[in-house]
């Protein structure tokens, strides 16, 4: 019992936290990016979804990338796209399956 009250407290932290990056940090363009990104999509893919240029989405992720960068506290390596996924593919995940 112990264990699983640690575990659901711990993932409420962990999405807390991402939450507050993706609403805080993240302007509301950034956001939809940020969500296609994470389901897989490509650049021309998110740019065709969202009726903008590739160019607009590749400099919206350009930011998202350097806000990420900060907000983990400037990494030794380069924040890229894999970082972005790895960092919030699964909160999107989670959060698309509660709504």
């Amino acid at each position: 019992e112990v264990v699983a009250w640690y575990e659901r407290l711990s993932r409420n932290a962990w999405v807390k936290r991402k939450g507050e990056f993706v609403r805080r940090w993240l302007s509301k363009a950034e956001r939809e990016v940020v969500r296609l990104a994470c389901r897989g999509l490509d650049n021309a893919a998110i740019a065709k979804a969202l009726y903008k240029s590739e160019q607009t989405v590749a400099n919206q992720l350009r930011s998202v990338y350097e806000k990420l960068r900060e907000w983990l506290g400037y990494p030794p390596h380069n924040v890229d796209r894999n970082v972005l996924i790895a960092e919030f593919a699964p909160y999107f995940s989670l959060t698309e399956a509660e709504r």
